[in-house]
């Protein structure tokens, strides 16, 4: 709609403006009447005009008036809009004039757009109106004299009540503008303190920290100060430059001599310049800044170069711990994200490994009383081995990406490192020639994530330690025995063995090989962590390692672990045979993949249960709902879009209690059994499951 809003205060009309505006209308402004009826002139006829009341040289009333008048404009709605109110003959006069609808200030925005939209439907559907004629009654002209008399005096008080309220905050202003006066004149006094306490501050530092400098450039040697002088650890009375430029980092020490002013006039130089410095007699290692600028002591004499060295070894050390810091939180951020990944990957990886063993053990369960080829036999075998397999495998990155609790079992150490040395075989270069011997059948307690860590740490320092001149790295399980002694390890051991012909190390460097953060390579090639890391493994497997090491000879590390008896393999897991049957009762599948509902469904009615299977859990909920006594048990997936296996349970037993209901989950990270319970969900299994497992425990729950 075009709506022209007539109201002689800025604020109020803005506010209309903007509100009109934003709802999609079209909006002419005017102060006061006649500059609306100019505007109607200009523009045509508007669709509804809202306008104030009391108005300097033509009001709300007139401008009214004038628009009944106009055989043009006769028919246009008018809402008179006052916030001055003073009697239900303010309201019956307005009428008179020809206004519309009478509507009295505050009201709300929404409220007074619906009743535009009311009132301007409202003419629309009436008849059309005539011109009125000037009314020269004195009863119509008193009455008009008499509103907008009263409407004055309001108007009158209005703004005697603002005068009243701008004497009260000039007088406000003046009181703001003396506590503002004095608080400036404190703040100068603290300002001057502050100064006064800063040039202390400084006159501190050069006692207790600094030292200082002065040389003529390209004129003479550097003058230092004795505290600088007891920083640089010299005890001369007049050193020279060079002597301090001794003990300076070899990288820096150019940098320095030129910050100091010795070379040739014309270049630029830093605010400030940081470099390393060894004390010539302890050797011990430090970090000094030197700042310095370039003045004129004497008018027109040559430029005297002042400064000051400070030493910031805790500083920098503080920052370079920063960093590190900084590197490893970024690194357990990728490790965080990595371990979100892998959860991700394992609950779908599971779903699948669920479908194929299912699958398999049908067709198992299937050829085992028929005449089937020994081949096929064996093939199935074959499909429930790799299944297991990939289980496995799956696990273990749950495992290295913490998704999932570490579990050590009873396995061949040789099979384990064979396995690991696939992946060290990838990083190593053509300059290194790996050698293998793996002559031990016994077994550890170990898990296979963890000694792959081991392995690959412990070759990759091997192939650094050999990048530059080549050579050979040999990996060697073998079986020990050792005799009783003091440390109390001894009898069965399997000793793994890296060795490598690198550069060897130093007594010093050996020594301190396993503590977090220690390295020796430069910064960015390493974090120190590799072998602090490989040393907790070690600790975490009740083994022990070793480090022999000789300069130019190479590097061994020994780790023995303790042998264990070899735990035979449980038989098939997988074998249906003997299993609790379901004699017709009704069991409710959930998961919201189709391919593990179907398999489920599969495995229950052939051990003799009744199955309902749903896909989406908000369905599963209504059907249960509907009618809860007609299923007996519920096989529930945890992981589902909406609302989890947990949730729906909890859902079941509030209009049934104690329903029984076993619940699957994809990974261990997502849920596991003693979660499961503390959650009130009895039976849990775990992905990818057998037929065995599912059937035990239905009956387990059903019983």
């Amino acid at each position: 709609m075009k709506i022209l809003v007539v109201e002689d205060n800025l604020q109020s009309r803005y506010m209309l403006e903007q509100f009109l505006t934003a709802r999609g209308h079209a909006v002419w402004s005017a102060a006061e009447g006649r500059a609306a009826l100019a505007l109607c002139r200009e523009r045509g006829q508007p669709d509804v005009v809202v306008s104030d009341a009391l108005m300097p040289t033509m009001d709300g009333f007139e401008l009214c008036y004038a628009l009944r008048q106009d055989t043009k404009w006769c028919n246009v709605p008018f809402i008179l809009y006052t916030a001055t109110y003073t009697a239900e003959s303010d309201e019956r006069f307005a009428m008179s004039v020809g206004v519309d609808r009478f509507v009295v200030k505050p009201i709300e925005p929404d409220e007074l757009l619906g009743i535009i939209e009311a009132v301007v439907e409202q003419v629309r559907t009436a008849p059309p109106r005539a011109p009125q004629q000037l009314d020269p009654r004195p009863a119509f002209l008193e009455e008009y004299a008499r509103v907008v008399s009263v409407k004055l005096e309001d108007k009158l008080a209005e703004l005697a009540r603002a005068n009243a309220t701008l004497t009260t905050s000039a007088q406000t202003m003046r009181e703001l503008n003396e506590r503002l006066a004095a608080t400036v004149q404190r703040l100068e006094g603290e300002i001057a303190e502050r100064r006064r306490a800063e040039q202390l501050l400084h006159l501190a530092h050069q006692v207790g920290g600094l030292g200082s400098w002065e040389t003529v450039p390209g004129v003479g040697d550097v003058v230092w100060s004795a505290s600088a002088l007891k920083l640089f650890g010299l005890t001369e009375s007049a050193p020279t430059l060079a002597d301090v430029l001794a003990g300076v980092e070899e990288p820096s020490r150019v940098a320095v001599s030129n910050y100091l002013g010795t070379a040739p006039a014309g270049g630029e130089r830093p605010a400030t310049l940081e470099f390393g410095y060894a004390e010539p007699k302890t050797g011990r290692r430090r970090r000094f800044q030197l700042r310095g600028q370039e003045v004129a002591v004497v008018p027109q004499g040559p430029l005297v170069r002042l400064g000051t060295v400070q030493d910031i070894t805790e500083r920098h050390e503080t920052e370079t711990r920063r960093q590190t810091l900084e590197q490893q939180l970024f690194r357990a951020q990728k490790m965080e994200a990595l371990g979100a990944l892998a959860g991700g990957i394992a609950h779908d990886f599971n779903n699948i490994l669920t479908t194929i063993f299912g699958h398999a053990e049908i067709l198992r369960e299937e050829m085992a009383g028929a005449n089937a080829a020994p081949a096929w036999r064996d093939s199935i075998a074959e499909i429930l081995n790799a299944a297991v397999r990939s289980r496995d495998t799956v696990q273990q990155i749950l495992t290295f990406s913490r998704r999932q609790s570490v579990e050590r079992r009873a396995q061949p150490l040789a099979r384990v490192v064979e396995e690991g040395l696939r992946l060290v075989r990838a990083t190593l270069n053509r300059r290194v020639l790996l050698q293998v011997q793996l002559d031990s059948d016994r077994h550890v307690m170990a898990n296979e994530t963890q000694i792959h860590q081991v392995l690959l740490n412990l070759c990759t320092n091997a192939a650094h330690a050999m990048s530059t001149t080549g050579g050979t790295l040999s990996v060697a399980v073998d079986s020990v025995d050792l005799p009783a002694s003091a440390d109390s390890r001894s009898g069965p051991h399997v000793r793994l063995r890296v060795i490598d012909t690198g550069t060897g190390m130093e007594p010093q460097v050996l020594e301190r090989i396993f503590e977090p953060f220690f390295t020796t390579k430069p910064a960015g090639e390493g974090t120190g962590l590799g072998l602090a890391v490989v040393h907790g493994i070690v600790q975490a497997h009740d083994a022990t390692i070793q480090a022999e090491s000789k300069v130019g000879q190479g590097t061994t590390f020994t780790v023995l672990f303790p042998a264990v008896a070899a735990t035979p393999l449980p038989a098939s897991e997988i074998l249906p045979t003997g299993l609790p049957l379901g004699r017709g009762r009704h069991v409710l599948v959930v998961d919201d993949e189709p391919s593990v509902a179907r398999l489920c469904v599969r495995f229950l009615e052939r051990l003799g249960y009744r199955t309902t299977m749903l896909t989406e859990p908000g369905e599963a909920r209504a059907v249960f709902l509907r009618d809860p006594r007609s299923f007996d048990a519920a096989v529930v997936d945890y992981l589902m879009p909406r609302l989890n296996g947990v949730d729906l349970i909890r859902t079941m037993r509030s209009v049934r209690p104690g329903f029984p209901a076993v619940l699957v989950a994809g990974f261990g990270g997502q849920l596991d059994a003693a979660k499961a319970r503390s959650e009130g969900v009895r039976e849990f299994v775990a992905k990818p499951f057998s037929i065995v497992a599912l059937a035990e425990a239905l009956d387990r729950v059903l019983d």
